[in-house]
Parts: C-alpha cells; sequence; structure tokens
C-alpha cells in the first residue's frame, strides 16, 4: 500500500477486501503467519458474497497497534 497524501493514514481505519470464486466445497481458513505490523495486529474473516463474480471474500481489518502509513 502506498500513502500519497500528506497525512498518515491508521491502519485501524482500513478494511481489506479480496473477492474471489472457490474452488468446490471446501470449507475456507484465513491465518495470518507473518506481517511486518505483527500477526497478531491483523484479523482474518472469510465470508460468502454474491452479485460480484465471485463467490467468497477475505477481508483483513487491522487493531490500533498496526500503526500507520506514513
Amino acid at each position: 500500500m502506498y500513502n500519497n497524501g500528506t497525512t498518515a493514514v491508521n491502519l485501524n481505519g482500513l478494511k481489506i477486501r479480496y473477492y474471489f470464486t472457490k474452488d468446490g466445497s471446501a470449507s475456507l481458513n484465513g491465518v495470518i503467519d507473518w506481517a511486518q505490523v505483527g500477526a497478531s495486529n491483523i484479523s482474518v474473516a472469510l465470508g460468502s458474497t454474491s452479485g460480484t463474480n465471485a463467490d467468497s471474500y477475505v477481508e483483513l481489518t487491522f487493531n490500533t497497534s498496526a500503526g500507520s502509513i506514513p
């Protein structure tokens, strides 16, 4: 991610969603193995969706200890 603005952006104000179509009917699992901001500062949620040319999504959110993008 890049911040082209003039002020820092707090990560805890962002949600990142990636939409995809899963193969088959297996259940999904999301794990953060490593992250520069600390894996414990990121939460993973998986969900179903429709109308987006996808049937699933993974969503990443950040807690206040994740910091900001300068």
